[in-house]
């Protein structure tokens, strides 16, 4: 935006100069929007209309001090049918005692206007503007516009909606979800794990498959094992310490043998077949 020529006119300047004199009030009735450049001959302190208007807008903020007065306006594209340029914008006003409605100010751009576009059926484009007035006294009065004073709806982040914000944001509170949990900063995230979608997950770059817990053995808990497990080191009983020992695939058997077998011979006997039992172990350990 480039609104670089902004006068009053001669009605404009006789009309506040007699609301300051009488002390009432100045009424902004209406804002005028031309789709058509001025002449680079025109001058503008003696019109009294503009011509092609567009849009008609209306002033909904106003600031003022002891010498300036600030009028806000926001033009939105709902009822525009084609793209314009925005080159003219005529603001009238008047003294609230006779309600007489006249231009008292125009402001226009040499070079480089606004473009309004056309609406598009979903989301309206918006801008806001600032006209400044300036006195010292009746017979000096300034006009001009505010150039930081517009925005377009599609600059500004939205109560509702998908959106996707660019640029650094620093937030004086940290922001909340709808529950009003706080979010968790980037700084206080140790790992950051990403679901993959495909049985894998991502963490510090790495990439995992993880287990399924149903088909795992837990610390703690009664489980059932199956199959055959291979460990390289023994497994060590909690309560002692001491290694669980088995049996190596290659070792002599010890056969089972009974010291006293079951008779009904007298007692020397079994003690003779003591002997030999103990006579073939003696055999089967050398």
């Amino acid at each position: 935006m480039a609104y670089d020529l902004a006068k009053m006119t001669n009605n404009g300047n006789v009309l506040l100069a007699k609301i300051i004199s009488d002390k009432s009030s100045l009424s902004i009735d209406k804002i005028e929007v031309s789709d058509t450049q001025l002449s680079s001959s025109t001058d503008i302190t003696t019109m009294t209309s503009i011509n092609n208007v567009v849009q008609t807008i209306q002033a909904n903020g106003f600031d003022s001090t002891d010498s300036t007065l600030v009028i806000s306006s926001v033009l939105d594209n709902t009822d525009v049918k084609n793209d314009y340029k925005a080159w003219v914008f005529g603001i009238w006003g008047s003294d609230s005692t006779n309600g007489t409605s006249q231009l008292i100010a125009v402001a226009t751009s040499t070079n480089l206007p606004d473009t309004i576009p056309a609406f598009s059926g979903s989301t309206p484009v918006s801008y806001m503007y600032k006209f400044n007035i300036g006195f010292s006294d009746a017979d000096k009065v300034i006009f001009n516009t505010s150039n930081d004073g517009y925005s377009l709806n599609s600059s500004v982040v939205h109560l509702v909606g998908n959106e996707t914000i660019d640029g650094l944001k620093t937030f004086n509170q940290d922001p909340v979800d709808k529950d009003g949990n706080d979010y968790g900063l980037a700084k206080d995230i140790d790992t950051k794990v990403t679901d993959n979608r495909d049985g894998t997950i991502t963490v510090n770059s790495q990439t995992y498959v993880p287990a399924d817990d149903s088909k795992v053995v837990h610390r703690s808990g009664d489980e059932e094992v199956t199959g055959i497990k291979t460990f390289d080191t023994a497994p060590v009983n909690k309560s002692d310490g001491k290694l669980y020992i088995t049996q190596p695939h290659n070792s002599p058997r010890i056969p089972k043998r009974r010291l006293m077998p079951k008779t009904d011979q007298p007692l020397g006997y079994a003690c003779q077949k003591a002997q030999r039992v103990y006579l073939m172990l003696t055999t089967v350990i050398w």
